[in-house]
């Protein structure tokens, strides 16, 4: 019993240090200085399309990247498992209880910085880990650059955002075995709880080429300098100040940042210029197995293998978040150990050399989470942004009050809207009015996340059942043990399934589905003709529009004046403003025109296209293989008159990421620190 405390003791001094001592690796300078350098060679892909039968989307773009990326949990590495502590399991020739327990602390790092950039943002890197940010009117744009309009910057605004992402880990882990061969011989029984401290940095680092001084057209991202000015204030709008838009790209996709009608901020994949962390218990496992075949020198056992997630769950406030464990899915599988001893010397039967395996498979159970998405066939189009409409309702006068007395009847029902478009002959009925227009933000509620102009993430963002068919690891070992010294060398082979995602909640259920368009490059405001000060909302969408650009922007090369009407929407008509309270006519010369006082006449969607959650992408996920290999080494305090026998080791490994676009994982290193006592 002394023994067996000395033993614990020592245990729990080693754990303690380790922690302390780790804990010096994780904090590092949060935003990278290697600004405008590319972080290794340029990424390339020749196959991107997959058809997918079962999704929506009917197929995905492998070369896209992904918005949420499926950590390997820290729990499962049977490469560290399956070292050091051999010659203390599944023993030949006990008739009795008997053991081994262990624990260690590992630093791991990823390495590849780019192949993460690459599956974040996918072909729109340029230089392999940058992403250009540039506005509407920017000359020669660059094909992959995002519009800078989308997030609040000038429309001449220029820069270049770069991506190192890195992930590190401190690992902590306590394993025990017991071989419970006083109840029957080759019976036995393993736990395992880690507990992981994890770091996850973007290392962004922007170099802008031109902050922007163009301000926004007025009725393009808002009224004007104060958002959402009644129409009927007789108020004169001013354009949005240079000062009052976010600075750069880096301060634009931070939780907070708004701009124009957008009254809340992105709330959902935002990218802090920050060090997040998360320090947790992973995941508990366990195993009760059995060995059908036990001799001296091989044996081979099966056991069933259980997971309790005891980790992190994604929320998505993150586009790169932290992620303790396997993301709370419960497992259930199997899991092999065998041995095969082919060398024991003839003058010491402690000095032999084998091949040792351990693999575990298991299935992964449905958990909830929340996930971003983009749209189907655009990539990166979470960060774009949307129009809540106002679908129509029973036909109701809606009486402008104030400078104005213009009557505006809501033809056809459509509540809050303040324009018709119609035919431009000027012919009218009531089965030719638009159904829906641009829903301004209501103040009904200062919390609302789904009204007004919105993040288009903000909608795209879902509560999801995720679920794995199978995740497998494999590691294959050759050892020599030397008496009190022992070396291993091996290979690890991890991989798991496509994730199967269905969503199950969406975080704006309180409103209709389809009430949103893709605004685009699109006006959402307008003025009466005849009026400075009466001002109107559109209807126009953009179904067309992406991540780079606006179909204004396409239009403008063949049609410069077209462009400048909004002529881009999708289904353009002339925009007009009933004055007929009585459902029979409108005046020709009430047309929607620019607010900034030109006269050029307003297009505006008949109808618009609306986006629902069939045009969400959730088939976005691949498979995912590394190829790990690993050393180890290894001293046993070996002595036949001492029942608890103590040892310690050290090792390492080094873990590659399958190339293929279709199997994406990270690469990363590590090294620990191993220690712990036998009994028998």
């Amino acid at each position: 019993m002394k023994n067996f405390l000395n033993n614990i003791w020592l245990l729990i001094i080693f754990t303690l240090f380790s922690i302390i001592f780790s804990n010096s690796f994780l904090y590092a300078k949060n935003c990278s200085a290697c600004c405008c350098e590319s972080c290794s060679e340029p990424c390339a892909c020749d196959f991107c399309y997959n058809n997918i039968n079962s999704c929506t989307c009917k197929k995905i773009n492998e070369c896209s990247g992904a918005p949420f990326l499926q950590y390997r949990s820290v729990s499962l590495n049977n490469a560290k498992e399956i070292c050091g502590w051999q010659p203390f399991t599944n023993k030949y020739g006990m008739e009795k209880l008997n053991g081994s327990l262990y624990s260690s602390v590992e630093f791991t790092s990823s390495f590849r910085p780019y192949e993460i950039a690459q599956h974040l943002f996918g072909n729109d890197l340029v230089d392999g880990n940058k992403l250009i940010i540039q506005g509407s009117a920017v000359a020669n744009r660059n094909s992959k650059a995002w519009l800078a309009d989308y997030f609040g910057l000038p429309i001449d605004f220029e820069s270049q955002v770069q991506f190192c992402p890195s992930i590190k880990n401190i690992i902590i882990d306590l394993n025990t075995y017991f071989g419970l061969d006083s109840i029957k011989k080759g019976l036995y029984i393993k736990v395992h709880l880690p507990i992981a401290s994890t770091t996850w940095a973007l290392n962004m680092a922007e170099c802008v080429n031109d902050y922007g001084q163009d301000p926004f057209a007025l009725g393009y991202m808002s009224i004007g300098q104060k958002p959402y000015i009644p129409a009927d204030s007789g108020t004169a709008p001013t354009p949005i100040l240079r000062s009052a838009l976010p600075q750069d790209f880096i301060n634009a996709v931070q939780l907070g940042t708004t701009f124009g009608d957008q009254r809340v901020s992105m709330l959902f994949g935002t990218m802090p210029c920050l060090n997040l962390q998360k320090t947790q218990f992973s995941d508990f496992q366990a195993a009760f197995g059995y060995n059908f075949i036990l001799k001296k020198d091989f044996f081979l056992g099966a056991s069933l293998n259980a997971v309790i997630p005891t980790g992190t769950r994604p929320d998505a406030r993150y586009l790169f978040e932290p992620i303790v464990g396997n993301g709370k899915h419960w497992e259930l599988g199997l899991g092999i150990d065998s041995s095969w001893i082919f060398y024991r010397s003839s003058e010491n039967e402690n000095r032999y050399a084998g091949i040792w395996l351990e693999a575990t498979f298991t299935h992964m159970f449905d958990a909830y989470q929340a996930r971003s998405f983009d749209f189907c066939n655009k990539p990166n189009s979470r960060y774009m942004l949307l129009l809540q409409m106002t679908p129509a309702a029973d036909t109701t006068t809606w009486d402008l009050v104030g400078t104005s007395t213009t009557n505006i009847k809501e033809f056809s029902g459509y509540s809050g809207a303040d324009i018709i478009p119609v035919d431009p002959t000027g012919e009218i009925a009531q089965t030719n009015t638009a159904k829906y227009t641009y829903s301004k933000y209501t103040n009904s509620s200062e919390t609302d996340i789904c009204s007004g102009l919105i993040p288009a993430i903000n909608y795209t963002t879902r509560v999801v059942n995720v679920g794995i068919d199978l995740q497998a690891d494999v590691a294959i070992k050759l050892g020599y043990i030397g008496q009190d010294f022992s070396f291993d060398i091996g290979y690890e082979l991890w991989a798991r399934t496509k994730e199967k995602i269905s969503p199950c909640q969406n975080f704006c259920h309180k409103t209709p589905d389809n009430t949103y368009v893709i605004k685009g490059d699109g006006m959402i405001w307008g003025r009466d003709i005849n009026s400075d000060t009466f001002y109107s909302t559109l209807s126009g969408s953009q179904s067309k529009a992406d991540i780079h650009t606006g179909e204004n922007m396409k239009l403008k090369k063949t049609n410069p004046s077209g462009a400048a009407q909004n002529m881009g929407v999708d289904n353009p008509q002339f925009a007009w403003v009933l004055t007929d309270a009585g459902n029979r006519g409108f005046t020709k010369d009430t047309f929607i025109a620019q607010v900034n006082q030109d006269n050029a006449k307003l297009y505006s969607s008949f109808n618009p296209i609306l986006v629902n959650t069939d045009d969400i992408d959730t088939c976005q996920s691949t498979s995912a293989i590394t190829h790990k290999i690993f050393v180890h080494i290894n001293y046993e305090w070996h002595d036949k008159e001492i029942r608890w026998r103590p040892f310690a080791g050290i090792g390492g490994e080094a873990e590659f990421a399958s190339k293929s676009r279709s199997h994406r994982a990270i690469s990363q290193w590590g090294a620990w620190l191993k220690a712990g006592v036998s009994f028998q």
